[in-house]
């Protein structure tokens, strides 16, 4: 039987990441013909961890701002819902997410929960109170990788199309290593042969080896299956099919793709850290300013409005300071 881990947490919140727009019009269409996507998308994950002073607290997969065609700016949790054995807390767990981005943030939020295994829990799309007459209700976004069609799949052009398959085909060949490899083969050359960009491509096929594991047995025929000669007339004749070649193809085409993919690995990281610099960055100026204000209100007992006029800064988010450090206005 298939025992082999299969990393859905790293692998999609890459991914989410590499192409988060088509991402938003696969799960969240409405969201995706209101947003600007001139501007790119920010993501807010190690900054909001940052700006949490409760370290226990775990940030959901992906928060991302994004700016809509009208100017005004959303925050949208992405969260993968993986584990084998379904959380019963789940609808908590994204009421808590939405109050700490609302609270740090101010910003309209969406919310998505995307369930990749096979089960889900019997409250999955909302969170609910009801204490002596005060009632709450806190539904979210949810998509459900088991219910979804093959050929549906098959036949969407959008790239996350190919994920939410590859997770689908995961499922459909537990403990089955042979139908594994041959739906392996089959998503492997479905991403290869659309009409995508050279790095959209990558990063699918990328994802396609992280995510559907193989014994080594069974991944060394997945090598040979997918290795073909380019003919004259092949739509891969291109310097992308070069770059497209698996690990075997080094010799017919002087590139391999795991040389490829370390440049993406690279790029990734450096991006990674680069994105890390200016969240510290920005959490450093973050952190003064909210230690001036502090100061300010405690020592040099100023008003709100006269802080706000002094920093400069918005009388909004002074309060909003203030109440998360504990001052209530006087």
């Amino acid at each position: 039987m298939n025992k082999l881990r299969i990393p859905f947490d790293n692998s999609w919140k890459g991914i989410v990441t590499d192409l988060f727009s088509d991402c938003a019009e696969m799960f969240l269409p409405d969201l995706f013909a209101e947003m600007n996507l001139g501007i790119p998308p920010k993501f807010l994950e190690q900054e909001l961890q940052a700006l949490i002073k409760d370290k226990t607290f775990k940030i959901a997969d992906k928060i991302v701002e994004v700016t809509l065609i009208s100017g005004e700016k959303r925050c949208v949790i992405v969260h993968i819902e993986f584990e084998a054995k379904p959380e019963p807390i789940i609808g908590e767990r994204m009421f808590r997410y939405y109050r700490r981005i609302y609270d740090t943030y101010g910003n309209k939020i969406t919310a998505l929960v995307i369930y990749t295994g096979a089960r889900v829990p019997k409250v999955f799309d909302r969170y609910e109170e009801n204490i002596f007459g005060t009632s709450l209700v806190y539904r979210f976004n949810t998509y459900q990788v088991r219910k979804q069609n093959e050929a549906d799949l098959i036949n969407n052009p959008n790239p996350f199309a190919i994920v939410v398959l590859a997770c689908w085909y995961i499922m459909k060949s537990e403990g089955n290593d042979s139908l594994r490899l041959s739906f392996k083969e089959k998503v492997y050359e479905l991403a290869r042969n659309r009409n995508y960009s050279l790095e959209k491509t990558l990063k699918l096929l990328i994802f396609v080896e992280e995510l559907v594991k193989l014994p080594d047995a069974f991944e060394d025929k997945f090598q040979e299956a997918i290795y073909k000669p380019v003919k004259d007339n092949d739509m891969y004749v291109t310097d992308a099919s070069r770059r497209l070649a698996n690990t075997l193809t080094k010799g017919a085409f002087g590139e391999s793709y795991s040389e490829v993919k370390a440049q993406i690995m690279t790029e990734r990281a450096k991006a990674d850290a680069e994105r890390a610099k200016a969240d510290a960055e920005r959490t450093k100026a973050d952190a003064e300013r909210t230690n001036a204000i502090i100061k300010l209100y405690t020592i040099a007992k100023l008003s709100v409005q006269m802080i706000a006029d002094t920093l400069e800064l918005d009388i909004k988010f002074v309060r909003k300071v203030l109440r998360s450090e504990g001052l209530s206005e006087k």
